[in-house]
C-alpha cells in the first residue's frame, strides 16, 4: 500500500493537476481503526518528508445556521495536498453512520476548501410533525375505598391517548423527620401484578429525578417533542415487574419538606431517607413485602444503592423489617472514583479524543517512573472527590494538566455521557453545554435511532411535569415546588464516598447476603465517559478479585435479537464471581443511560438477571421451549451458565414416539417451540440408520406465522436445510431441529 501512495504522489499527473489525497476514519470501527491509519501515515509523512500544514485539529458539522456547530472529529493535513480526518461517532461505514457529516466532509474535499467546517445547508431534515394533541383516558376500573393507598392511584394521564391497562400510584413517602419524597408506582401489565417481582429505580445526580428513569429510560412512557403528548415505552421493565420510581432526597424533583428547608445532605443521610420511605411504602402497601424485591438505579445510584442495601440488610438481620429482598443491580454507577480517573485518559485516547502527544504528556507529568503507561494512577494527583471538579495541588503540574484535559474532554468537546451521541439543533449562543443542562428549546435532530430523544427529552418532561392538569392527576400539592429533572443539590451535596466497598463489604461479608441467594449485577454501557466500562472493569477485578479472593469465570459475549427471523447480534460481554452470585457486564454501544440508548438490551438483560437465565435469552421467546413428538410434549428449560443445555432423552421403537428431539442451548442460540408433525417411516432404531427418512415440522413465530418444511435426508448427505428448518441425524436419531438454519 506504500508503495501505491508514494507512486501516486511522485506521479506528473498528481503533482501538475493539483491533486488531492484524504483518509478518513470513523473513530469506532475496529477493522480499519483510525489509530492504524494514522500511524501509517505518519510514516508515509517521514519518508516524504511532508511539512505540515495545519496540526490536528477539530472539525464540526452544523446542520442550519441558527444551529450550535458541533464537533464532527478531527482534521491534520501536509503539504503534497494530503490530509486524515476522523469522523466522530462512527463505524467502517461513515456514509451510513454519520451521512450529514460525510456529505459535507466531500463537499469540501472536492471544492478544495481549506476548513472542512465549512457547512452546506442545502439539506433539508426537516422534521415531520408529530401527533398533536392531548387526550385524557382513564384506567378501566375506580377505587372503591378512599384509603391512603387508593387516594395515590393515578386515573388519568393528561396527554395519553391510549388505555392504560396498568395500576399506577402517585404520592408521597415519609422520608426522615418532616421530609416528604414523591414516588410514582407502575404496576406489571403482561404478567399479574399479584406474583411479579417489585424492582425500586433511584437516578443518580446527586440531584436527578427518578422520573427521568420512567420517562426517558424503563418506564412505561415516552415523552412527545411537544411536552405535552406522553406514549406508550415498548421495552418497559413493568412489562414483567412493578417498579417504584423514588425521587430522593428532598429538593429533588417534587419531594419537599414541610418546614421549607433544604436540608444538606450526605450519602449516608441520603441512605437514612431512601430507608425510611421504603418502610413506609411497605407499610403502605404490605402486599410486597413477600414479594422479589430488588434495588436498581443508575450514576450516582452507585452509592445510593450499595448504601441504601446496607441498610435494608441491616434492618432485616435485626428483625426490624420482614422483606424478601433478592439483589441489587446498579448501572454505569459510580462505584470507584480512582479507578474511573485512572481509566478515563486511557479511554479517551483510545477513542480519538486526545492527540498522542497530549497522552504522552499525562504519562510524561504524572507517572515519569512507570513502564507500563495503564499503571499510571493520576488519582495520587487527587486531594478530594467530593464535587465535580477534584480537588488537589495546584503548584502540582500534573494535577493542572489533567484537570484542564479533563474538562476540555467532558464539556467542551464530546457528550461525556455518550461518546458517539450529539445534538445537531442546539440554539446558537448556548454554547457546548453538557447534558443535563436545559437547552433553550426542544431539539429534533441528533445522531441516535430514537429522532433525537436524547436532545429535547429534558426541556419536554420539565414542561409536562409542572402543568397544572399533571401535578393534579399526581397528587402534587402546592407546597411542592417546581418540578425539575436535576435539582441543584450536587451544589451542597457532600459526596462522602469515593469508593463503594465499604458497602460492598458490609453486604457480601452479611449473614443474610450468604443464606438468602442474593445477586449483584454492575453493568455498564462501553461508550460512557463519566463512570466509564474500564474504570468498572478495573474496581471489580482489585475488589472483587484482589481484595476478596473471589474467582473469576472467563469473560463470555451475550447477545440479542429482536426477532427469531433475525441472527443474534453482540449485546455486550460478562463476567461472573460465581461464588457471590456478582455479575459484572457491559452493554455495546450504550452511553451513560442504558435502558435510553439500549432499551430493547436492557429489558432483556433485566429479565434474565432476575429469572437467572442466560443473558442472550431473548426476552420475546421466554415462554419455555416446549416440543410436541407424535402427540408427546415435553418441555425444556434453561439457566444462566456458559454451557446451559436441556435435552429429552430418547425414545425409540413404536410409531407413538418414533423421533427423539434434543436441543443444545448457547448464549449464542436459542430454539423456538417445534412440533414434529409427520415421520417417515415411523420406527428408527438407534443402531441402524434407514437408506432416507422423510419429515415435515412446523414453528410458530412471535408473530403467528407458521413456518414448515419437509426434509429427505440420506445417511451419507451432509445436514439437510430447507424452508428455513434443519434436521441434524446420529445414527438414526433426530438429535436437533433448527429454526433459521442455525444449526444449535
Amino acid at each position: 500500500m506504500s508503495a501505491t501512495i508514494h507512486a501516486i504522489m511522485n506521479s506528473k499527473t498528481y503533482t501538475t493537476n493539483n491533486m488531492r489525497l484524504m483518509f478518513y476514519n470513523g473513530d469506532v470501527d475496529t477493522v480499519c481503526q483510525f489509530l492504524g491509519d494514522q500511524w501509517f501515515i505518519e510514516n508515509l509523512v517521514v519518508a516524504r518528508n511532508l511539512t505540515v500544514q495545519y496540526d490536528r485539529r477539530e472539525w464540526t458539522y452544523q446542520s442550519a445556521p441558527q444551529f450550535t456547530p458541533t464537533i464532527a472529529g478531527y482534521a491534520k493535513a501536509w503539504n503534497q495536498n494530503l490530509v486524515q480526518l476522523t469522523v466522530k461517532g462512527s463505524g467502517h461505514f461513515v456514509p451510513m453512520d454519520r451521512p450529514a457529516q460525510a456529505l459535507q466532509m466531500l463537499v469540501n474535499f472536492i471544492t478544495n476548501q481549506a476548513d472542512y467546517n465549512t457547512p452546506i445547508f442545502y439539506v433539508d431534515t426537516t422534521p415531520k410533525p408529530v401527533i398533536s394533541n392531548n387526550s385524557t383516558t382513564t384506567t378501566t376500573d375506580s377505587p372503591q375505598v378512599c384509603t391512603r393507598k387508593e387516594s395515590d392511584r393515578v386515573l388519568s394521564l393528561p396527554g395519553f391517548n391510549d388505555t392504560l391497562s396498568f395500576k399506577q400510584y402517585s404520592g408521597f413517602l415519609k422520608g426522615s423527620g418532616t421530609h416528604m419524597l414523591h414516588y410514582w408506582l407502575v404496576e406489571a401489565e403482561q404478567v399479574d401484578p399479584a406474583g411479579a417481582p417489585l424492582i425500586l429505580w433511584l437516578n443518580g445526580g446527586p440531584g436527578s429525578s427518578s422520573l427521568e428513569g420512567l420517562f426517558f429510560e424503563n418506564g412505561p412512557f415516552r415523552i412527545g417533542k411537544d411536552g405535552q403528548t406522553v406514549y406508550r415505552n415498548p421495552f418497559a421493565w413493568n412489562q414483567f415487574a412493578n417498579v417504584l420510581y423514588l425521587e430522593s432526597p428532598v429538593g429533588v424533583g417534587y419531594s419537599y419538606s414541610t418546614d421549607g428547608k433544604q436540608p444538606q445532605y450526605t450519602d449516608d443521610l441520603t441512605a437514612a431517607e431512601n430507608y425510611a420511605a421504603l418502610v413506609d411504602f411497605f407499610n403502605l402497601y404490605p402486599e410486597y413485602a413477600t414479594r422479589p424485591f430488588y434495588t436498581t438505579g443508575e450514576s450516582y445510584a452507585g452509592v445510593y444503592i450499595p448504601t441504601l442495601s446496607a441498610l435494608l440488610i441491616q434492618g432485616i438481620q435485626n428483625g426490624t423489617l420482614n422483606i424478601n429482598y433478592k439483589g441489587l443491580a446498579v448501572g454505569n454507577g459510580v462505584l470507584n472514583k480512582r479507578t474511573d480517573m485512572n481509566s478515563l485518559f486511557h479511554l479517551s485516547y483510545y477513542h480519538g479524543q486526545m492527540t498522542h502527544k497530549t497522552y504522552q504528556d499525562v504519562i510524561s507529568l504524572c507517572c515519569a517512573n512507570v513502564t507500563n503507561e495503564m499503571d499510571c494512577r493520576l488519582d495520587s494527583h487527587i486531594t478530594s472527590w467530593n464535587g465535580m471538579i477534584l480537588g488537589g495541588d495546584p503548584n502540582d503540574q500534573c494535577y493542572a494538566y489533567i484537570i484542564q484535559e479533563g474538562i476540555n474532554i467532558l464539556l467542551n468537546e464530546f457528550d461525556p455521557y455518550n461518546l458517539y451521541e450529539q445534538c445537531y439543533t442546539l440554539k446558537t449562543g448556548n454554547g457546548t453545554a453538557p447534558v443535563g443542562d436545559t437547552w433553550t428549546g426542544n431539539n429534533y435532530d441528533s445522531s441516535d435511532p430514537f429522532a433525537g430523544y436524547y436532545c429535547y427529552m429534558n426541556d419536554a418532561l420539565a414542561f409536562y411535569m409542572n402543568q397544572d392538569s399533571v401535578r393534579r392527576a399526581l397528587h402534587i400539592p402546592t407546597t411542592a415546588s417546581t418540578w425539575q429533572a436535576d435539582g441543584n443539590i450536587i451544589a451542597i451535596y457532600n459526596q462522602t464516598y469515593p469508593t463503594a466497598e465499604p458497602s460492598f463489604d458490609y453486604i457480601i461479608n452479611s449473614k443474610y447476603y450468604n443464606t438468602s441467594n442474593f445477586a449483584i449485577l454492575l453493568y455498564t454501557g462501553d461508550a460512557d465517559t463519566m463512570c466509564n466500562w474500564m474504570g468498572a472493569e478495573w474496581f471489580t477485578t482489585q475488589y472483587f478479585g484482589q481484595s476478596l479472593n473471589l474467582k473469576l469465570q472467563q469473560r463470555q459475549p451475550w447477545f440479542y435479537r429482536s426477532d427469531p427471523r433475525y441472527i443474534n447480534t453482540l449485546a455486550g460481554y460478562y463476567r461472573s464471581y460465581v461464588e457471590k452470585n456478582i455479575d459484572v457486564l457491559t452493554v455495546r454501544g450504550s452511553g451513560h443511560f442504558v435502558p435510553l440508548d439500549r432499551p430493547a438490551q436492557a429489558l432483556q438483560m433485566i429479565y434474565n438477571w432476575i429469572q437467572q437465565n442466560d443473558y442472550s435469552d431473548p426476552y420475546a421467546l421466554q415462554q419455555p421451549s416446549s416440543t410436541t413428538i407424535s402427540g408427546t410434549e415435553t418441555t425444556t428449560t434453561t439457566t444462566r451458565s456458559p454451557s446451559a443445555s436441556s435435552s429429552t432423552k430418547p425414545s425409540v421403537g413404536n410409531a407413538t414416539s418414533a423421533v427423539t428431539f434434543a436441543t443444545t442451548r448457547s448464549p449464542q442460540h436459542t430454539i423456538s417451540p417445534i412440533t414434529i408433525n409427520s415421520v417417515s417411516p415411523t420406527v428408527m432404531n438407534p443402531t441402524s440408520a434407514p437408506a432416507s427418512v422423510v419429515w415435515s415440522a412446523g414453528t410458530s413465530t412471535p408473530g403467528n406465522q407458521l413456518v414448515t418444511a419437509s426434509t429427505k435426508y440420506s445417511p451419507s448427505a451432509s445436514t439437510p436445510k430447507t424452508g428455513g428448518v434443519a434436521a441434524h441425524f446420529t445414527g438414526g436419531l433426530l438429535i436437533a431441529v433448527v429454526v433459521s438454519n442455525i444449526l444449535l
